[in-house]
């Protein structure tokens, strides 16, 4: 695959927001797996002709998708079963005309300005997580 830009897309303490849906489909496409908390969504690239997926996941299945990945290196798709909505790209053979699209579902997701990379989550929360135990240990071991 050949490498892209980065995108001008505005950054907050690890939150994105995209300025138009073109770029977000690019950036997802790009195999960047994104969550939002607010939307509840996580998207990812699904095939090599532009579909995306994505799964409606809240703040609590996300956390254990991202322990999940955490431990074992692979995606937060590896983990999930049926469920999910595919959003073909136009150019695909199961595409049927008037079917929503891969940019039809970013122009509904590029309202939210909260997104995170994967990745990232899972490393924010696995931190957050290896604390808590400390302390749940710390005051056991005190009791």
């Amino acid at each position: 695959m050949v490498a892209m830009a980065v995108p001008e897309f505005k950054r907050r303490k690890r939150k994105m927001k995209f300025e138009t849906p073109q770029q977000m489909l690019d950036y997802v496409n790009d195999n960047h797996d994104l969550y939002s908390p607010a939307a509840e969504t996580y998207i990812f690239s699904y095939n090599e002709v532009g579909s995306v997926a994505t799964y409606q996941i809240d703040e609590n299945e996300a956390q254990k998708l991202a322990q999940e990945a955490e431990s074992s290196g692979d995606y937060w798709s590896s983990f999930l079963g049926t469920g999910g909505t595919i959003w073909d790209d136009p150019s695909h053979e199961l595409y049927c005309q008037g079917q929503q699209t891969n940019l039809d579902v970013c122009e509904t997701l590029i309202q939210y300005d909260d997104w995170t990379l994967t990745e990232k989550y899972k490393s924010e929360n696995t931190k957050q997580n290896t604390n808590d135990k400390t302390v749940k240990n710390n005051a056991y071991r005190y009791r």
